[in-house]
């Protein structure tokens, strides 16, 4: 598992890096499903 990820929220928010923790944990409480798109990406903020 990646120690970040690329994350966008449920109502398609901007996308955001956050750690695996810190997206299992908002996907939970935001009762949806945290979906892998590509494993072997390395998540970079946007220039």
């Amino acid at each position: 598992m990646a120690p970040e990820v690329r994350l966008s929220g449920p109502n398609n928010e901007p996308p955001g890096i956050v750690s695996i923790t810190e997206a299992l944990r908002l996907a939970g409480e935001a009762d949806v499903d945290l979906v892998e798109i590509a494993a072997t990406a390395v998540p970079r903020s946007a220039v």
